[in-house]
């Protein structure tokens, strides 16, 4: 699932025999409680409403379901943010992946917009509880393990 029929159309290529939708994550047709698990790449941060968009993926996941999220959150330093990932990945993506020059500048606007990860826990509760993270790419990464918390009607 993604906005870009370009990055769907990656997708699809190195991946054929998938099933890959034209969608927002804001509104998503999946019934509720029907996932194991959702997965979600440098997702998140760039939706219009991260309330919605969290709590169709709460509606869509079972009971104790897992949302996976790899993303790059805000750091709590902001000089690191500017020399890292403004400076440092975005030139190597445009080094490394030439026909994309230009395409990754909107990263650093909008982690500075984006929460920590503390932040994010925290925003997430009392939805999803907080299982595992850990950092990757000298922490400009992160991958976050969350889990559906169920409200049982005794």
């Amino acid at each position: 699932m993604d906005i870009s029929q370009g990055m769907l159309n990656i997708a699809k290529k190195r991946i054929p025999n998938c099933k890959f939708l034209l969608q927002s994550c804001e509104d998503s047709f999946y019934p509720n409680e029907s996932l194991e698990y959702i997965t979600a790449s440098y997702c998140y941060r760039n939706v219009n409403d991260l309330s919605k968009a969290l709590e169709t993926s709460h509606q869509s996941l079972k009971p104790d379901g897992y949302l996976l999220i790899l993303d790059m959150f805000k750091p709590s330093n902001m000089v690191y943010l500017r020399l890292l990932i403004f400076n440092i990945w975005c030139s190597l993506n445009d080094m490394i992946f030439g026909h994309f020059q230009g395409a990754y500048n909107f990263i650093p606007s909008s982690i500075k917009k984006y929460k920590t990860v503390e932040e994010f826990i925290d925003f997430v509760h009392p939805k999803f509880r907080y299982i595992y993270s850990k950092s990757y790419m000298l922490g400009s990464a992160n991958l976050l393990v969350l889990q559906k918390i169920s409200i049982k009607n005794n």
